[in-house]
C-alpha cells in the first residue's frame, strides 16, 4: 500500500460541507474563530447554555492543527509537574492536573452524550526511561505528579517492543479518534439559530459593542469574540512575542510483529517520540523543530521511519503527516480574555497537549463569557507575567526575530530565472530588486510569489516535505502561491509573474 501524505485522522473521515459566511445579516452572542477542538468545545458549551453562536472556519471543520494531532488524552502534560511546582507553585501543578482530567472527562461526556462513534477508549499512558539519566528525572515527576493530585506510580513493566529501564505510569487515560469527535461536535452545533461557516477568510476583527468580525464575503455582529485558532493573530504582539512554533511529525503504521497493548507512550529525549494505536494502526512521532529553521524538512519523515523500523521492525507504513505546535514561554498555555481587550478571548500555547488544554480553553472561556466563576482562569491568564521564568525563555524564543530581518536585508540573493529551476526546485531569489519565493513544480509550472511575511517582515522558507512558504520568525505558512495556511499571518504572500516585480493586491486573511 502506497503510504498517504495525509493525516490519518482525515483520510479515514468524510468531508464536510458547511456553508460560507456571506452577506451581513448574521448576529449572534458569540462569534468563534476556528473550527478545532478548542472552538467546537466552547462553541457546543455555550449553545447548550441558551447562547447562539457562529463559527468561522478558513477551510474545513477539523482539517488544521486538531487534525493533524496524534491526539493523546493525559494528565501528564509536557512541561514536568517539578518544573510547574518550581514556577508557579504546588496549588498551581494541581490545577494543571485537574484542567487536564477534567477535559478528558468533558470528551467522554460529550462524546457519549452527543451519540459520537469517535473510538474513544480508556488507555494506560507511560512516561518510558531508556536512559540512566532519565530514570531519576522520571521518579522526580511521579512524586510531582503525584503531588499535583494525579495517580501516578512507577513501574518497571513497560509492555513495548523495545528494552525501557521503567516509567512513570498513569492509568485511566485515553485514546480516540479526534476529527470523528470533531465531525461530531460541529454537527450539534450547527442549527437552531447557530452556525458553522466553512471557507469563510476572516479579514479583520473589530471589538466594540456589537463586536464586527469582517470576512472576504460578509460581516457578522457578536457581543463576545472567541479567536480560537493555533495561533491567535487578535494582539499582534502580546501573545506571538509569548509562543514559538514548531513543525512536529507523524505516521500511521501497521506492524508485522505482535502488537503491543493498547496505550500511550512518550520517551524522555529532546525532541521526545510519542506512541500511541488506533484500529490496528500505531501512530507514531517526534522530531520537532522550530518552524521555517529546517533546511530538509523530509528528512524529518526519514528519521522517524527509520526510529519506527528500529524500535518496531518491518512495518507497513500507511500515512504520514505534520502539525504545528505552539510553545510558551512560561510552560502554560495561554487561554481567557484577550490582553487589553473586553470582550475578545483568546487560547495558544498548547505545547503537545493540545487536545487536552484545547478542550480545557473551550472550557473555561465558556464558563467566562457565561460569567461562571473558574478556578483556572488565574492561572492560565493570558496577561501573566513571570518575570524570571518566562522572561528567559521569551527572548531566547525571539532573540532570532531582530537578527532575521537584519539578515534577510542585508543577505545577497541571486537572481536566477525560474526556467533554470529544476524540477522540484524552490530558492529565494532577487528579481526585480524584490525578494521573490519561488518553487517549479513535478509539471515543471513555477509559482511565484513575494518571499516576505506580511505578519512581521521576515523571509520564509521553502519546507520541502510539505511543499509550502515556512515563517521561521513567528511560525506563519504558506502554500506555494502564496496562500497563508497558518497564523499568525492573516494576508497572503504578494502574488509575483516569474521575473517581475510583485504586484501588491487587496489584503485577504486566513
Amino acid at each position: 500500500m502506497k503510504q498517504k501524505t495525509e493525516s490519518y485522522w482525515i483520510s479515514t473521515t468524510q468531508g464536510t460541507a458547511y456553508p460560507e459566511l456571506k452577506g451581513d445579516k448574521v448576529t449572534v452572542d458569540v462569534a468563534i474563530i476556528g473550527a478545532g477542538i478548542t472552538g467546537l468545545t466552547a462553541a457546543v458549551l455555550l449553545k447548550q447554555a441558551g447562547k447562539k453562536v457562529a463559527v468561522l472556519e478558513r477551510t474545513r471543520v477539523a482539517t488544521g492543527e486538531s487534525g493533524h494531532t496524534t491526539a493523546h488524552l493525559t494528565e501528564i502534560v509536557d512541561t514536568r509537574y517539578y518544573r510547574i511546582e518550581s514556577r508557579f507553585g504546588r496549588e498551581a501543578a494541581r490545577l494543571v492536573a485537574g484542567s487536564s482530567r477534567a477535559a478528558i472527562e468533558k470528551i467522554a461526556e460529550l462524546s457519549e452524550r452527543l451519540e459520537i462513534l469517535c473510538d474513544f477508549k480508556r488507555v494506560p499512558a507511560y512516561l518510558y526511561a531508556e536512559r540512566l539519566m532519565d530514570v531519576w528525572n522520571a521518579n522526580r515527576e511521579v512524586h510531582a505528579a503525584q503531588r499535583a493530585g494525579v495517580r501516578a506510580a512507577w513501574t518497571k513493566d513497560v509492555p513495548l517492543h523495545f528494552q525501557t529501564r521503567g516509567a512513570l505510569k498513569v492509568d485511566n487515560q485515553a485514546r480516540f479518534h479526534p476529527r470523528k469527535y470533531l465531525l461530531g461536535l460541529a454537527a450539534a452545533v450547527h442549527g437552531n439559530g447557530s452556525g458553522v461557516f466553512e471557507n469563510t477568510l476572516v479579514l479583520e476583527l473589530k471589538e466594540g459593542e456589537p463586536c464586527e468580525v469582517i470576512t472576504a464575503n460578509g460581516r457578522l455582529r457578536a457581543k463576545k469574540l472567541f479567536v480560537a485558532t493555533n495561533s491567535p493573530n487578535s494582539s499582534p504582539f502580546l501573545l506571538q512575542a509569548k509562543v514559538a512554533a514548531y513543525r512536529t511529525y507523524a505516521l500511521a503504521a501497521r506492524l508485522q510483529s505482535p502488537n503491543p497493548p493498547p496505550g500511550l507512550y512518550w520517551d524522555m529525549k529532546d525532541p521526545y517520540h510519542y506512541i500511541r494505536e488506533t484500529d490496528g494502526a500505531w501512530i507514531i512521532g517526534g522530531e520537532d523543530h522550530k518552524t521555517g529553521e529546517s533546511r530538509d524538512t523530509d528528512a524529518h519523515f526519514r528519521m522517524l521511519r527509520e526510529y519506527t523500523t528500529s524500535q518496531f521492525g518491518p512495518v507497513e507504513f500507511l500515512n504520514h503527516w505534520s502539525g504545528q505546535i505552539m510553545e510558551p514561554a512560561d510552560g502554560l498555555p495561554y487561554m481567557g480574555q484577550n490582553p487589553l481587550s473586553e470582550h475578545v478571548y483568546v487560547a495558544t500555547g498548547f505545547s503537545g497537549n493540545g487536545m487536552t488544554f484545547g478542550t480545557a480553553s473551550g472550557m473555561l472561556v465558556s464558563d467566562m463569557i457565561l460569567n461562571k466563576k473558574n478556578a483556572w482562569e488565574p492561572l492560565y491568564r493570558p496577561s501573566r507575567i513571570k518575570p524570571i521564568t518566562s522572561s528567559v525563555t521569551l527572548i531566547s524564543e525571539n532573540k532570532d526575530y531582530p537578527i532575521r530581518m537584519v539578515k534577510d536585508r542585508l543577505e545577497h540573493l541571486a537572481s536566477t530565472p525560474a526556467s533554470e529551476f529544476g524540477i522540484g526546485e524552490a530558492h529565494v531569489v532577487r528579481w526585480e530588486g524584490e525578494a521573490v519565493a519561488a518553487y517549479r513544480d513535478d509539471t515543471g509550472k513555477v509559482h511565484a510569489c513575494s518571499a516576505v511575511c506580511p505578519h512581521m517582515g521576515c523571509h520564509v522558507h521553502f519546507n520541502n516535505a510539505e511543499k509550502s512558504w515556512d515563517c521561521p520568525c513567528h511560525g506563519s505558512r504558506f502554500d506555494v502561491d502564496g496562500k497563508v495556511m497558518n497564523g499568525p499571518a492573516m494576508r497572503n504572500l504578494s502574488p509575483v509573474t516569474a521575473g517581475e516585480k510583485p504586484q501588491k493586491k487587496r489584503k485577504t486573511a486566513a
